[in-house]
């Protein structure tokens, strides 16, 4: 019987990795894309090798270990069906806003020669998207039709949820339902947030409190449209599949070896990372704590050497060292070409192009120019103190982080979450978002694994109820899903493919002002590197 890791990595890694594939042999020359295939195949078969010769080292199951292996298989199971069938992914279950655009990009996939130009009354334009969601429901698509494409994504959404409660458990290990319970209810108090906000800026009055209906609020933006927004678990999922499984694997992936030293993880800490970037590179920019965990704890290591020593000398160059002793691998250095070529791809959508920016996708340091700096501040305050301190404190004050690696890593986490909403950039604040994801992810494994921990009963009570707060948020995304279900009576509605517009309809629909600010989110230029010599032309390819 393999550890239970083994398995988990082998089929994270072929998920994550299957899009890949799709991406090279449709996007790139067929010059380029022979090697990089080559390349990414080489990555994926070493790293999967060392690995596994990593685990052979950790103990097999005994005979109760190989029953609750498969008693917990069996929840992950259950409980990855039933979120799945609310998401909306491939038509099951209720669908938001969001999927205009999904199933946008998705028909767009099906229909079109890869790489997918789009066309507008201003030329045609590349799509340059995070694509690697869709990619293998698309080719099903493409092959037996918009329906079938359909039952494949929800499929496909499946065993992504499968894999992330799979990774939640391996890091937990203790009280498995209840805990992927509480993992997926994850959330910061934004109820609360919004109350006291609006009390405090005259929207509301403590004698309106007993009959307002705060539950019919916007609370995603509690401080304010497209201000800032840290997505509870559910949120993510149910508006954004597309960047949350990858999020979700690729940090379960890294966190495991972090906590696990004898696994080397330095020597593989970039294919997370690579694998991550095709599904979204801010999720690749959310994993950078780990890398910066993992040099404060080499760092805090050396410094304690260096005291212990009473050598007075600060050595510098032994640190960067064993960091260049380390993680100068076969398995890392060949992974930054796959990351250099992502770049010029995403790079695209940063070229000349007939499309104004919208103001709010502009990138900003401190301070909104819609809003005075006062009532900047104020609302940036109350959002850290809601989203970040609260839960943090919570965390040290019932459960806090062993010295060492735990610590560290949780000091990393607080830290990207408390400096990220001082930027911004995109439309809705895209980097605040989606950056966030796996340290929030990181943050809702240290909230959990203070179930397993015998408390005292004041404590368990002050948990249970930030718990049942917290949960206000993902309960209200649930009752709008089963809710949906219920006055539609339908549970599987996959839209007709001549019922989905495009994007560039989208755009004409969605229009402020005249201005396509909504269609430029989704293209790149045709004036770029990457479009210019490494993609065929439209020209090369065949519908």
């Amino acid at each position: 019987m393999p550890n239970r890791i083994n398995w988990l990595f082998n089929i994270s890694s072929i998920y994550l990795g299957i899009p890949y594939l799709l991406f090279f042999w449709g996007w790139l020359r067929w010059w380029l894309a022979f090697p990089i295939i080559g390349l990414f195949v080489y990555v994926m078969v070493i790293f999967i090798q060392f690995v596994n010769q990593r685990l052979k080292e950790f103990p097999q199951y005994s005979a109760g270990e190989k029953q609750n292996f498969w008693r917990d298989i069996g929840i992950c199971l259950l409980i990855s069906l039933g979120i799945s069938s609310l998401s909306g992914a491939g038509g099951v279950g209720p669908q938001h806003s969001d999927y205009l655009k999904h199933n946008a990009v998705f028909k767009h996939l099906i229909e079109s020669s890869w790489p997918v130009w789009l066309e507008t009354n201003r030329g045609n334009f590349p799509l340059v998207y995070y694509t690697a969601w869709y990619l293998p429901a698309a080719l099903v698509g493409k092959w037996i039709g918009w329906e079938w494409g359909h039952i494949a994504l929800f499929g496909w959404t499946f065993l992504g949820i499968f894999l992330s409660t799979a990774w939640v458990i391996v890091l937990i290990k203790r009280r498995i339902l209840i805990s992927l319970i509480i993992f997926f209810l994850f959330s910061a108090p934004e109820s609360v947030g919004a109350i006291l906000l609006k009390l405090a800026t005259g929207d509301i009055s403590l004698s309106q409190l007993p009959v307002i209906r705060w539950w019919n609020w916007n609370i995603r933006w509690w401080t304010g449209p497209c201000a800032w927004n840290y997505g509870f678990h559910l949120e993510c999922l149910f508006w954004v599949p597309h960047q949350t499984l990858g999020a979700w694997i690729s940090s379960g992936m890294m966190m495991t070896g972090y906590f696990c030293p004898s696994m080397r993880w330095r020597e593989w800490a970039m294919v997370p990372v690579m694998l991550s970037a095709l599904w979204s590179p801010l999720i690749t920019l959310g994993l950078i704590p780990f890398l910066i965990a993992e040099f404060l704890e080499e760092f805090l290591k050396e410094k304690e050497n260096t005291f212990a020593q009473h050598d007075s000398r600060f050595r510098v160059g032994n640190i960067c060292y064993r960091i260049s002793a380390d993680w100068i691998s076969r398995i890392n250095l060949a992974s930054l070409p796959i990351l250099f070529l992502l770049g010029f791809y995403y790079g695209s959508r940063f070229g000349p192009l007939p499309f104004p920016e919208h103001p709010w996708a502009e990138f900003r340091f401190l301070g909104f120019s819609d809003w005075p700096m006062s009532k900047y501040l104020f609302r940036l305050i109350c959002f850290l103190l809601i989203e970040v301190i609260i839960i943090a404190g919570l965390i040290f004050f019932l459960r806090p982080p062993t010295v060492g690696r735990e610590r560290t890593l949780f000091i990393a986490c607080i830290s990207v979450l408390l400096v990220l909403p001082m930027f911004r950039y995109g439309m809705g604040n895209d980097l605040g978002m989606r950056v966030s994801m796996p340290s929030l992810f990181i943050l809702s494994i240290f909230w959990t694994k203070i179930l397993t921990q015998k408390l005292p009963f004041l404590r368990r009570a002050i948990f249970a109820g930030a718990v049942i707060i917290a949960a206000t948020s993902p309960m209200l995304e649930l009752y709008y899903h089963l809710d949906s279900i219920l006055t539609r009576r339908r549970w599987i509605a996959i839209p007709p493919i001549e019922e989905v517009h495009s994007l560039w309809e989208l755009n004409i629909k969605y229009q402020t002002n005249g201005k396509d600010w909504f269609f430029r989110q989704y293209i790149g230029s045709p004036e770029t590197i990457f479009f210019q010599y490494l993609a065929p032309s439209p020209k090369e390819h065949l519908r």
